[in-house]
């Protein structure tokens, strides 16, 4: 599981939301025919919840330090 957890999509890399999400967890990726595990199922979401609450996940990692 932790190693196949390592395969990270380079497309998720480029992502400007990767330091928070990592590609998301194993057990929500797609598998191609190989059996290599591919996008997270909920790469969109993440993506528009980052995009609505990134200023105030900010602000709250600033006020934790």
């Amino acid at each position: 599981f932790v190693d196949e957890s390592a395969n990270i999509e380079e497309e998720c890399t480029e992502c400007r939301y990767y330091n928070l999400c990592r590609g998301g967890c194993r057990r929500y990726k797609e598998h191609s025919e190989t059996g290599r595990p591919l996008t997270n199922m909920f790469c969109r979401s993440y993506k528009v919840f980052y995009a609505h609450a990134i200023d105030k996940l900010v602000d709250a990692a600033k006020n934790i330090q």
